[in-house]
């Protein structure tokens, strides 16, 4: 018996050390990475911090709501979360022929990118019946970038001829801008 007892405490000494052991953080519990990183975030920016409170208070009041009622579209207007933009910039790689596209191409697909994003997009009729309840826009818009990475204007649509615009490789990334 004496000797279970003391089997049994070495075993439970060990499996409590090993588990100890395994975090990065000695012996903090601080959940995974991004639980991590959003800690960091909200301590720099409390404003951000504020937002996704408030995001998550809708979410909540949004899942007591019962989706069949009209009041559910009304209610989710009326509490709409701000529209977040990010700037984008094409780079067109191309030697003078029909790989360099025209705005207008480029111009139309921001427009669909904008109109997936917000749930504009025309197959939002194909959603499978177990998502339409929860399917929304993203509040994420795109636009083409007016500034470049040297603070002048652009239209965000960036130009460069090279023979390699048929070499998609890691050497066709001609003229990156930092994210």
């Amino acid at each position: 018996m004496k000797k279970n007892t003391l089997f049994t405490g070495l075993f439970l000494a060990a499996s409590i050390f090993a588990a100890k052991a395994q975090s990065p953080y000695s012996g903090e519990d601080l959940g995974c990475g991004t639980d991590i990183m959003m800690a960091k975030v909200f301590a720099a920016h409390p404003d951000i911090k504020a937002q996704f409170d408030a995001n998550e208070r809708l979410a909540e009041k949004q899942d007591s709501i019962d989706f069949s009622h009209n009041y559910y579209r009304q209610s989710q207007q009326a509490m709409m979360p701000t529209v977040y933009t990010v700037p984008v910039v094409f780079h067109i790689i191309h030697q003078y022929g029909s790989e360099n596209i025209s705005d207008a191409q480029v111009l139309d697909e921001m427009r669909i990118l904008n109109e997936d994003y917000a749930k504009l997009n025309p197959d939002t009729t194909a959603i499978e019946s177990s998502f339409v309840s929860i399917a929304a826009s993203a509040n994420i818009q795109f636009k083409l970038a007016n500034i470049d990475p040297n603070g002048n204007c652009t239209n965000g649509i960036d130009r460069v001829y090279s023979y390699l615009t048929n070499a998609a490789d890691d050497n066709s990334k001609l003229d990156p801008w930092p994210r």
